[in-house]
């Protein structure tokens, strides 16, 4: 079966507060994966026994955190954790989530297709206000779906996007096999835009499904905001940059 050929792959820093929430969840609301593996970049103390504490909760599978001596930022440590897994179908997600009921089997519904390199759903932000339902509009000018709004059925097609959140997405080992890894430029922000855009272009499809569902409980992973500040606009400069997007037109 293909929900045991899947690995889930969290970078956490010092995100203490969130693990036991998302990893309960997690175990309740998914019905077999192979690994949870968890990349911290140098969190505190009080973060890795929290996730020695909470990862006993996980019982399905196997569980792995590998601790850097150092933040080496999100992209790279999604790599890290990538060669950490074994499994086909890839799921990378935020550790300030929380799991709803049925999150798995539409995404890999999707991502079977040969044709689909990445998949997502549904993120409700913490007042259950929809976050991002894909990410729309062009490369150059993109837009979280429905941002803000209350969900009335506005997006319950499955459709192709131009990208998806960073909160969570999924994907096959094969994808990264033809197109490479995650940038590991990008310390923080548009890592997962543009990996998502190199495969479009490469001529694959990113999905969104509206029949899988989390709630992404934002803000809590840059503890100060001058710094979230300073790596968006350097990521947002490497991207345009990178991708070709700073020209009018």
């Amino acid at each position: 079966m293909i929900h045991n050929d899947v690995d889930i792959i969290f970078v956490c820093y010092n995100n203490r507060d969130d693990i036991e929430r998302c990893f309960r969840s997690l175990e309740q609301h998914t019905k077999s994966y192979r690994r949870v593996i968890v990349v911290d970049n140098h969190s505190e103390e009080e973060t890795l026994q929290a996730l020695s504490e909470c990862g006993k909760l996980l019982k399905k599978g196997d569980f792995i955190v590998e601790r850097n001596e150092k933040n080496l930022g999100y992209a790279k440590a999604l790599n890290q954790g990538m060669r950490l897994s074994r499994s086909r179908f890839l799921v990378f997600a935020n550790i300030d989530i929380e799991f709803a009921p049925h999150w798995l089997p539409p995404i890999l519904v999707q991502l079977v297709r040969e044709d689909v390199a990445f998949v997502g759903g549904k993120v409700y932000d913490g007042r259950g206000r929809i976050h991002s339902f894909g990410i729309g509009g062009t490369e150059r000018k993109r837009f979280h779906r429905g941002c803000g709004k209350r969900d009335r059925g506005q997006y319950e097609r499955v459709e192709e996007v131009i990208s998806l959140s960073g909160a969570l997405f999924a994907s096959k080992r094969e994808i990264f096999e033809e197109i490479g890894m995650f940038d590991e430029n990008f310390f923080l922000y548009f890592e997962e835009t543009e990996i998502h855009i190199r495969a479009r272009r490469a001529g694959y499809k990113i999905v969104y499904t509206p029949h899988s569902k989390i709630t992404h409980y934002l803000g809590k992973s840059p503890k100060k905001r001058d710094d979230a500040r300073r790596w968006f606009r350097e990521s947002e400069r490497y991207f345009n940059k990178k991708l070709g997007l700073n020209e009018e037109g």
